[in-house]
């Protein structure tokens, strides 16, 4: 039985009591191998009340909790400083101290593979040197330009689509390092299970008759939500409302532009406008469910779609930009589609850099949005058919079965 090391970007604990997208991913990942046992996992986590006892009900996973110290925020500062005054030329020569206090345990252990998560791609370029380079798979959450750190510090990548794949591979110039691909997934069942848990309209005071439009994610310009903010106004939908299902800094001390404007716009509509903030995973299915219409705007090229499969799953309406990985889990037919890309005035690769969206035409796409949501909700677009028929690829255990097959490859590659 191999043993394998899931490293992500420490903070969150695992199992996710507490959210996040790829903790979710890990915690489907071993709750699987409870069932199949087929691995032995190690996996890097955050702490929290009370995670200790939730961790000690699995048998094919330990756990290596790093919990979060007064300096870690400080060292964090000084890592991000440097690595931008070097370039990444000098930051990439330490470990965070999170990340060191994690490594100093995997130290004493005996493992076949580590899978790098996320977070500081450069640090394993590190752990490398003292575990071997052929134990080393960097899993590719998103988007992002290697350098030699990176190249030289994992022997193989798994994308989450064939989009990031694609990307990767022509950034990558190394035809001789394996990427496979690894598609996100949700636990379908386990999703669905509390889809009546939450009646969200009476708690959010959205009449039954009320045509709703939601958007799940992150409250930051590339996700495309002050567009769909502004779509929403324009529309001509009799008895509207938009819930934002997402969390915000708006109670924060400091809040950007952005946030300030999305801020006002809510305030100003604060009757047809809710924002939620954050919901637990396991409430997310009521809170689709709730909705006429999910809408996601993404302005980025998306890795995924996690929140399409989530929509497809409940059986609500998806209306989705045509964004990077988003089509392999939306596929044509089966949702609203809507192009974004000709509105950008640049080629997008430089419109959209570190969360901030440049000069585009977004009147002209809003225009269109927002013609596109009225004609949805008064029937005049054709329906799309149902996504359950091909749902199932993105179900939990066909991720695990996914993974295991990669696993396989990448120990036959080894053995050649």
């Amino acid at each position: 039985m191999k043993t394998i090391v899931l490293f992500p970007t420490i903070g969150l604990p695992i199992p996710s009591v507490m959210g996040g997208a790829v903790e979710t991913l890990i915690t489907d990942l071993i709750d699987e191998n409870e069932m199949h046992k087929q691995y032995r996992f190690v996996v890097v986590s955050g702490w929290c009340e009370g995670i200790e006892a939730i961790q000690a009900k699995y048998k094919y996973t330990q756990f290596v909790v790093v919990k979060e110290r007064f300096y870690d925020k400080f060292l964090f500062f000084v890592y991000r400083a440097i690595k931008k005054l070097t370039k990444c030329k000098i930051a990439p020569l330490f470990l965070s101290s999170q990340n060191y206090r994690a490594f100093l345990k995997l130290k004493k252990m005996e493992f076949d593979y580590l899978v790098c998560e996320g977070g500081y791609y450069r640090n394993f370029y590190d752990i490398a040197k003292t575990f071997g380079h052929e134990k080393m798979i960097c899993h590719l959450h998103s988007e992002f330009v290697p350098d030699d750190y990176i190249r030289n510090a994992f022997s193989s990548y798994i994308a989450i689509s064939q989009f990031i794949k694609d990307r990767w591979d022509a950034r990558l110039h190394k035809s001789d390092t394996p990427t496979y691909i690894l598609r996100n997934c949700i636990n379908i069942k386990r999703f669905l299970a509390n889809k009546d848990s939450v009646d969200v309209r009476a708690k959010y005071n959205i009449p039954r008759d009320a045509y709703l439009i939601a958007y799940v994610g992150r409250i930051i310009p590339i996700k495309g939500v002050e567009q769909l903010i502004n779509a929403f106004l324009k529309c001509h939908i009799p008895n509207k409302r938009l819930m934002l299902i997402g969390s915000t800094n708006f109670g924060g001390s400091e809040i950007s532009d952005y946030e300030r404007r999305i801020q006002e716009k809510v305030e100003k509509h604060i009757d047809s406008i809710v924002i939620t903030g954050f919901i637990p995973n396991d409430q997310l299915s009521a809170y689709l469910s709730g909705a006429n219409l999910v809408v996601m705007p993404s302005l980025c090229q998306e890795g995924a779609g996690l929140v399409a499969v989530e929509t497809l799953a409940t059986g609500v309406d998806l209306l989705a930009t045509e964004s990077g990985g988003i089509q392999e889990f939306a596929k044509d037919g089966y949702c609203y589609k809507i192009s974004k890309d000709e509105y950008f005035k640049q080629d997008i690769t430089t419109d959209i850099d570190n969360n901030h969206v440049l000069a585009t035409d977004w009147e002209a796409f809003e225009e269109k949005l927002s013609n596109m949501l009225d004609g949805i909700a008064l029937g005049a677009v054709p329906k799309p058919k149902s996504a359950l028929e091909y749902i199932h690829e993105f179900d939990s255990e066909q991720y695990y079965k996914n993974f295991d097959k990669i696993i396989k490859e990448i120990d036959n590659g080894r053995t050649k």
